[in-house]
């Protein structure tokens, strides 16, 4: 929709987003998401290792930019459960480190380790791209990652190689 102003695609967006948010996609009082969920039955399907640490702010930038587009509360009422999650994750971090899985029904973590691949790289980019989506406003998702980067600097998960080029762990 943003590209072609074609309303065909924000209703698609809009459909999608309250099948989601009409099924079972969020765990009520952790504000986590399920791994899977079906949208046909609305049942989701709990995984017993969690979820990825990526997966916990799914759908923040796209529930923001719905609720921009349409004014709609839900949307917003979704964004808030997600930045509640996020609140209480933050707390739970050991060293300043996020872990890598999360239990979805308890919020606790499954792994702790930490790291930059998959597991927890989208979840730093999203925290970003958050604010950069709020011009700037929303100071929350700046100081997460700030937090986090000084946290991965201070347990030294960055490492330069011979060559001088820098490097994740």
């Amino acid at each position: 929709h943003a590209l072609t102003g074609d309303k065909m695609y924000l209703d698609k967006a809009i459909e999608w987003a309250d099948k989601v948010l009409q099924s079972k996609a969020y765990h009520k009082e952790t504000g986590l998401p399920y791994y899977h969920i079906n949208l046909v039955t609305g049942n989701s399907i709990p995984n017993k290792e969690g979820i990825v640490l990526s997966d916990s702010n799914v759908g923040l930038l796209e529930y923001r930019y719905l609720y921009e587009l349409t004014g709609d509360n839900r949307y917003l009422a979704h964004l808030n459960a997600l930045n509640q999650s996020m609140t209480q994750l933050a707390k739970l971090r050991v060293k300043g480190l996020y872990g890598s899985k999360i239990c979805t029904e308890t919020g606790q973590w499954t792994n702790h380790y930490s790291s930059l691949n998959y597991a927890g790289r989208d979840f730093y980019y999203t925290l970003v791209k958050a604010y950069a989506q709020t011009n700037g406003q929303e100071r929350f998702y700046l100081d997460l990652y700030r937090e986090t980067m000084q946290a991965i600097e201070r347990n030294h998960m960055f490492a330069t190689s011979r060559t001088g080029l820098l490097y994740a762990r």
